[in-house]
């Protein structure tokens, strides 16, 4: 986590946008953790990750369009299944 806020606070300093993503839930299995976090810059510099499979990379996604926007965004990143009642839900899913 230490490496992570490192570069984001270089970046910020030197004036280059980036994107951090932070995990703020998840019923991911185990794979991830509240706290865990991302930052990736404009040249696809990444640092830390999200260690949850496939999801890892919509994350990374997310965080790179947010960044240098100054702006939050919450999202909700996981497999979706359809329910009987064929509504949306996740399943296995990170906030």
């Amino acid at each position: 986590m230490d490496d992570v806020l490192a570069a984001a606070r270089d970046w910020r300093r030197r004036g280059i946008p980036f994107g951090l993503a932070t995990v703020a839930s998840s019923a991911a299995g185990g794979l991830t953790a509240p706290g865990d976090l991302l930052a990736v810059d404009p040249s696809g510099d990444v640092r830390g990750g999200i260690p949850a499979g496939c999801v890892e990379s919509a994350v990374l996604d997310a965080a790179r369009r947010n960044g240098g926007t100054g702006r939050a965004r919450h999202g909700l990143h996981g497999p979706i299944h359809r329910a009987p009642d064929r509504a949306r839900r996740p399943a296995g899913s990170l906030r």
